[in-house]
């Protein structure tokens, strides 16, 4: 019997894009359910942990909440492929994750800062990129994938942050040959490519 699957998110890409880009490759259906903020107060204490994303299995049979616990659960099924060959990898591939998450943390507080933008900035750009974009140009070098020579579930991590950074740093990877050549590697994939010409638009 086949799973039926449903993406509780907010009506942006955010944090819950990565899945629904999943999704889209492996060619599974799935129910979008998007949230718009006015209802989310009401619905926000009717959560297990009062966040998204959540994914409901089988009419709500069970749940799983998380941005990365999410598609880390799909990656490891069969019929998306998206994971490591056993354990060992998969768990390696969950560091990768980690190391992408202290990225997204660097690139919300540039995006999101008020106060001493400047210094931010400056610590973004002068710190903070060389660190991670070095760090997983390397990854990628060899293979062409951020895990050895296989697409898993962390590229398409790391192309939805990288569309939140290319948007207020449009030439960011001028200096990292083979991470802009993974980003071209995941956009050209067919799948990923209707779905970013046919999903619902948003600023993030």
């Amino acid at each position: 019997m086949s799973t039926s699957y449903k993406l509780i998110y907010f009506n942006i890409r955010g944090r819950g894009e990565v899945t629904r880009y999943l999704f889209a490759q492996a060619g599974v259906s799935y129910t979008d359910e998007r949230i718009e903020n006015k209802d989310w107060p009401a619905l926000k204490p009717l959560t297990q942990y009062g966040f998204l994303p959540t994914l409901e299995l089988n009419g709500g049979e069970h749940s799983i909440t998380g941005s990365l616990v999410i598609p880390r659960y799909l990656a490891e099924r069969p019929e998306f492929n998206l994971a490591g060959a056993n354990p060992i990898e998969n768990a390696q591939i969950a560091g990768v994750a980690n190391f992408l998450q202290d990225l997204e943390h660097a690139i919300l507080k540039l995006v999101r800062v008020k106060d001493n933008k400047e210094e931010v900035t400056k610590d973004f750009t002068e710190v903070q990129v060389p660190n991670f974009f070095g760090k997983l140009d390397g990854f990628c070098s060899t293979g062409g994938y951020l895990f050895q020579d296989k697409l898993t579930w962390v590229d398409f991590y790391f192309y939805e942050l990288y569309e939140w950074i290319v948007a207020v740093m449009p030439n960011i990877l001028d200096n990292y040959s083979s991470l802009k050549k993974l980003t071209t590697t995941i956009e050209n994939l067919p799948n990923i490519a209707k779905w970013i010409k046919d999903r619902p638009q948003s600023a993030y």
